[in-house]
């Protein structure tokens, strides 16, 4: 039988299921606890996270988690494999666009947007990492946002412990991980929302195992003066990405590449994007434009519900 969890933790609703028996299914009570404690280390939201201590430490060499050497190794891989699209440096501009406090608490306010051009140069390869002292530093005035990184993480990291027990998805918010088939041999089924109507679905898909991601501008945006504003950075200007690409859902084997694939097609818009997938491997891409038009790739097509 399917069993389900939701809770909120990291800024995002967090479903964790399991295809297993009555006795098994105590291990979902497990979730919110995980959760909570990546949370406190990798929330720019809590004081005493341990990015925060980070952060407030800049300058100065300190002493970090295996988590946070885990979380450094991939946020080098994102900025390697986006071509310095996706940072985890970019939380000064972040905050300029006025994503100062959780998501929740956000209203709309009279500021005035933020007019100074700004690039954002600094890159996660200037930290000084010792992998052996478990330490870092941060150049004076760099400061790391983890958030996107952690939610993919956490989500994989807890599908994959539950997976030992039962097939299992977990997903929080726009990133999800699936370790197997349900125990009859069928797919699950994973939808990916119309952002034009809330709580409607453009599509649904048949996966087996991976990782899906969903970035996307509808949700996580906010009002500045009457200026739409949205979380998503481009580091070429310091400013929410200008983009055609209102969501944009990846699927790979590898969850980390899944979600700043996500990030990377959203930031660069359709014609870039596509461009960009063309030289990656194994990626199935789904684009919901500003227009309302639908564009996927071939290898996408055989993930559709339809088809099974």
């Amino acid at each position: 039988m399917l069993y389900r969890t939701d809770f909120k933790a990291m800024g995002s609703n967090i479903i964790g299921m399991m295809d297993c028996s009555l006795e098994q299914n105590d291990a979902l009570l497990q979730l919110p606890f995980w959760f909570e404690q990546w949370e406190q280390k990798f929330s720019r939201f809590r004081p005493s996270s341990e990015l925060n201590f980070v952060n407030s430490r800049a300058g100065s060499t300190t002493i970090i988690s295996d988590e946070f050497i885990e979380m450094m190794g991939i946020a080098q891989q994102a900025e390697l494999l986006s071509h310095g699209i996706v940072k985890a440096t970019l939380l000064q501009p972040l905050k300029r666009a006025g994503y100062d406090r959780s998501f929740d608490q956000m209203v709309e306010t009279n500021a005035e947007p933020y007019k100074t051009p700004f690039t954002a140069d600094s890159s996660i390869f200037e930290v000084e990492l010792n992998l052996q002292e478990k330490s870092l530093c941060l150049s004076p005035d760099m400061q790391l946002d983890m958030g996107g990184f952690a939610k993919g993480w956490a989500a994989t990291k807890a599908a994959k412990e539950l997976g030992k027990i039962a097939p299992s998805l977990v997903s929080a918010g726009g990133d999800m991980y699936i370790t197997g088939s349900l125990q009859n041999g069928d797919p699950w089924q994973v939808t990916i929302d119309d952002p034009f109507s809330p709580g409607e679905i453009m599509a649904t898909l048949a996966i087996n195992s991976g990782a899906i991601a969903t970035s996307g501008t509808y949700r996580r945006n906010w009002t500045i003066n009457g200026r739409k504003q949205h979380h998503l950075i481009d580091p070429r200007t310091g400013y929410p990405a200008q983009t055609d690409i209102l969501s944009s859902t990846i699927i790979c084997e590898n969850p980390e590449i899944a979600e700043v694939a996500a990030k990377t097609t959203l930031i660069l818009g359709s014609e870039k994007a596509a461009e960009w997938v063309n030289q990656q491997d194994n990626l199935s891409t789904f684009f919901i434009l500003d227009d309302g038009k639908v564009v996927f790739n071939e290898r996408m097509q055989d993930y559709f519900w339809r088809n099974k």
